[in-house]
């Protein structure tokens, strides 16, 4: 997705005020875009504000996604937006073993996962332009389940020209790009610490 403009492009950060999602808003702002971190803990929304310095370009906002009302108004306040990207995710609990996981655990998990993700779609993508589009990304692989390291490829699929298959249709432009990342390590330096510690 190397053709997509950085530079003045306005794009909400799901997720943002930590992880990859923090890390993606420092080097976008870097790049000249305007970035909205959403997020719902207001301390660490103002923690996201203290790590990114001072720059004109940031704004914070709360809001849970897998509430509807909350993420309608989320685009409601924003208006245009060039690009959404979701990296939240509330895993507490839910990376155990089959008999150890609470089904509270796992519901928050699929709400922040699945709902949430849905929500976002179905409210922002009448606020992106044409050339606009949606990231969601999984970081199942920075957490170890049953003590093994959980292992996958990167995946990508997305519409950037009218005709061509896509793994969803926003149903607001056929250009319009949705786009999902599976796999990866979403943490390197907690990688090379569980290498050193002989955890593969």
């Amino acid at each position: 997705m190397t053709d997509i403009r950085i530079e003045g492009a306005k794009i909400i950060i799901v997720g943002g005020s930590s992880g990859m999602g923090l890390a993606l808003a420092r080097r976008l702002l870097g790049e000249g875009a305007a970035v909205t971190i959403a997020g719902r803990s207001e301390d660490k929304l103002t923690a996201a504000r203290r790590n990114l310095g001072e720059h004109p370009g940031l704004a914070t906002v709360a809001v849970d996604i897998s509430r509807e009302e909350e993420v309608a108004a989320l685009f409601c306040n924003s208006g245009p937006v060039d690009h959404i990207v979701s990296t939240a995710a509330d895993i507490e609990g839910a990376y155990q073993l089959l008999p150890s996981i609470e089904l509270t655990a796992a519901q928050r998990l699929v709400e922040s996962k699945f709902y949430g993700p849905l929500l976002l779609a179905k409210y922002g993508a009448a606020h992106l332009p044409p050339s606009g589009s949606i990231t969601y990304t999984s970081g199942v692989a920075a957490y170890p389940a049953g003590g093994a390291w959980i292992s996958g490829r990167s995946r990508q699929c997305g519409a950037r020209r009218p005709g061509q298959g896509a793994c969803c249709r926003t149903g607001a432009d056929p250009d319009q790009r949705c786009v999902t990342r599976m796999g990866g390590y979403a943490d390197l330096e907690l990688r090379r610490r569980r290498r050193q510690a002989g955890d593969t």
